[in-house]
């Protein structure tokens, strides 16, 4: 339990740590070729009614299964916000979404409260919650990146097909 505890919170942050200073990379690049307050307020306008309307269901998501539904053991709907995250933002914001997550699970599950928290023995409970929030991780940046990598290969793509349209023949 002790090893696994570990491992999974040493790839959970180590994952973030890279993501998040990746990020920063990329927006002092583009801040040296754009004018990067106009991209943040673009990006703040177009995203930010979603990242908020995530926040709020991911929330209500795990209220409704940790606190108000403690007679059912299920989990399953705990992966729609992560699965949402995935799909529409870049993997250092589900790095954090994630993180956020786990705190949740583990914060719940001490006190006794959700699907988790069902076991036998204490050791049960952090180890089910330690597997959680590695799926729960591993899912997120599973689809993210590769929903990265397709919008990056399109998006070669795209350049390929101008150039080779503007080449005469």
């Amino acid at each position: 339990m002790w090893c696994g505890r570990n491992i999974t919170g040493s790839v959970i942050v180590t994952t973030l740590g890279i993501l998040v200073l990746g990020q920063a990379l990329r927006l002092r690049e583009r801040a040296a070729r754009d004018a990067l307050p106009g991209v943040v307020r673009r990006v703040v306008r177009e995203r930010g009614a979603e990242m908020a309307a995530l926040v709020v269901a991911t929330v209500a998501i795990y209220l409704t299964v940790f606190d108000w539904a403690t007679a059912v053991p299920v989990a399953f709907p705990l992966l729609v916000p992560t699965v949402w995250a995935a799909m529409r933002f870049s993997p250092a914001a589900v790095a954090v979404h994630s993180v956020a997550v786990a705190g949740f699970v583990v914060a719940f599950t001490i006190q006794g409260r959700g699907p988790f928290s069902r076991m036998d023995s204490w050791q049960q409970e952090a180890l089910i919650s330690q597997l959680f929030i590695g799926l729960v991780f591993s899912v997120g940046m599973l689809v993210s990146l590769s929903r990265s990598e397709r919008l990056s290969l399109t998006g070669e793509l795209r350049v390929a097909r101008a150039r080779s349209e503007s080449r005469p023949s």
